[in-house]
């Protein structure tokens, strides 16, 4: 007789298995007693019955391999024992820059942003001196993750000096410097309705001609004006870019893991899509929004 025994799930913490198993409650009814068997490659078995009162088991093994021994009651129609060898799940390998985040290279990464900024969510600065914070974030980019990154720029800041500059070594090395300057791939917008148009329309393309693994936007709010544009114009415009950009981030499907957008001015759209906002001043940076911490203030 073939019976469910419901789902067994494997958490790896340190050298040990965390195995928890879940029967139904109609199957819990029935088994009395099970027992796990590790089986390591060396050494001796070492079982451990379990009575069964509740409908989960939590068991820490050291081995891999076990087996679940169920006993049913006398009355349950799978009457004796039933044994299910269990198998753990994969084991997933990443290398350590896989783990850390986007860094500014200054108190930022220590102060407000341990980890930097983080993978595959929307990230915005706003205030004084953002312009530079792109500049660096998209080197950055390019040298920690040794990828391509795609910066629109709307506010005329993207500096290919500064991004040189920022790429030099204490060893001179101009081929090094050239490489970085060759995966920064420019787009320039000059109007608001460009600006949107290369966010919402041509951007996803030219992330999979590029292969970008960062996009960086600058002066999302620099092209509007209330003389050319009405309040509801800028709104309906900044909530369609602040989405198609929070929608790049968050697909799995295209190489890109950092998004970041900055403005001079705060903006509602942008700050309720970002997982970080961080307002910029001459001196000090305020993070206004993060899982980590908020309104921590550090020095620059």
């Amino acid at each position: 007789m073939r019976i469910s025994l419901g789902k067994a799930q494997y958490l790896i913490q340190s050298h040990s298995i965390f195995f928890i198993l879940q029967l139904s409650a109609v199957e819990s009814r029935y088994v009395s007693r099970f027992r796990i068997d590790d089986h390591p490659e060396r050494g001796n078995c070492s079982p451990q019955e379990v009575s069964w009162d509740v409908s989960q088991a939590k068991i820490y093994t050291s081995y891999c391999n076990i087996t679940v021994t169920f006993k049913f009651a006398s009355h349950h129609p799978a009457h004796g024992k039933v044994i299910l060898p269990f198998q753990p799940l994969p084991i997933t390998v990443k290398k350590a820059s896989q783990l850390r985040g986007l860094t500014f290279g200054n108190g930022i990464d220590s102060e407000l942003l341990q980890r930097g900024l983080p993978r595959r969510a929307l990230s915005f600065l706003y205030g004084i001196g953002t312009e530079r914070m792109i500049n660096v974030l998209c080197t950055n980019s390019v040298r920690a993750f040794d990828t391509n990154a795609i910066f629109v720029d709307a506010s005329n800041s993207a500096d290919p000096y500064l991004i040189a500059k920022l790429s030099r070594t204490k060893k001179k090395n101009s081929s090094r410097v050239e490489k970085i300057l060759d995966s920064i791939f420019i787009i320039r917008a000059f109007t608001c309705y460009q600006l949107c148009d290369i966010i919402a329309k041509q951007l996803p393309q030219l992330i999979r001609d590029s292969k970008a693994n960062s996009v960086f936007v600058s002066g999302v709010d620099h092209l509007f004006n209330e003389q050319d544009n009405s309040k509801e114009e800028i709104e309906r415009l900044q909530t369609l870019m602040s989405f198609e950009l929070c929608s790049i981030a968050n697909d799995k499907k295209t190489e890109v893991e950092f998004v970041v957008a900055s403005a001079k001015d705060w903006s509602k759209q942008f700050v309720s899509r970002s997982k970080v906002a961080i307002k910029f001043s001459e001196k000090t940076a305020l993070l206004m929004k993060s899982d980590e911490m908020q309104f921590a203030e550090v020095l620059l």
